[in-house]
């Protein structure tokens, strides 16, 4: 019977994860940066850390989260779309200016909704063909 010691790491497993780290350097540092970024502002606000806040991170990224979910379907699929951006703004941007020159939030919403419904498919179609 052989018998491991569990404290001593592997040589294989360290070195593969070197190689890892090795193909994953970009990824790493950006978290690094990430990490470093948020403890220092967590121990420099009162407000940083708290769920108010965490909320309101989450609110905010919600739109752009959707958004990357449908184009990462369709990068898997094959294709790449890059106008959704341009596409989100001008809808973002009339529609916010019919809500402030009177128009319902309700109305604004569902005109937001078919602005997109409607650009989304004239895209879609110049696209195809």
């Amino acid at each position: 019977m052989t018998v491991m010691n569990i404290a001593e790491p592997s040589p294989v497993r360290a070195e593969a994860f070197r190689g890892w780290a090795r193909g994953h350097a970009a990824l790493l540092a950006l978290l690094t940066v990430i990490i470093v970024l948020s403890a220092y502002t967590a121990t420099r606000s009162d407000v940083f850390l708290t769920w108010g806040n965490v909320a309101n991170i989450l609110l905010q990224v919600s739109v752009l989260a959707v958004l990357a979910a449908g184009t990462t379907m369709l990068m898997i699929a094959g294709g790449i779309d890059l106008s959704i951006g341009a596409m989100l703004s001008v809808v973002a941007v009339t529609t916010a200016t019919l809500t402030n020159a009177g128009l319902s939030v309700p109305a604004g919403v569902l005109l937001a909704l078919a602005l997109g419904a409607v650009l989304g498919a004239v895209n879609g179609t110049l696209a195809a063909f």
